[in-house]
């Protein structure tokens, strides 16, 4: 198995592998739009891409289409660069987590006062 490749990307670490662009829409793990992902233009540069529902392809942080080849498949997602469905439960308990488990600051302060459970 090819081990994963570690690029810095905006002072973030990412550790995966490049794949296809086209491998984008075979995973299972998240939506197919609406998802920032790193990826590689036409032209060698890195950056951040998203589709967005509605549009056809890639865009870029000002929603301008960009030429990706290949995006990141992170291995903290994925077994393999051959895999296709990925960590779709492990993904969906994380993201619940840092979705609904955050403390709010609001409520910390009422359980202090002895407001809330």
């Amino acid at each position: 198995m090819k081990e994963p490749i570690e690029i810095t990307l905006r002072d973030q670490l990412e550790r995966g592998w490049w794949v296809d662009q086209s491998q984008w829409f075979e995973q299972k793990v998240w939506p197919l739009t609406g998802v920032w992902q790193p990826v590689r233009l036409k032209n060698g540069d890195i950056t951040r891409g998203v589709m967005l529902a509605g549009y056809n392809g890639w865009r870029n942080g000002n929603y301008a289409p960009i030429n990706v080849v290949q995006w990141l498949k992170p291995a903290r997602w994925f077994a393999s660069p051959e895999d296709m469905e990925g960590k779709v439960k492990e993904y969906a308990e994380y993201r619940h987590a840092v979705l609904y488990e955050r403390k709010s600051p609001l409520r910390a302060q009422e359980q202090q006062k002895g407001l809330a459970p």
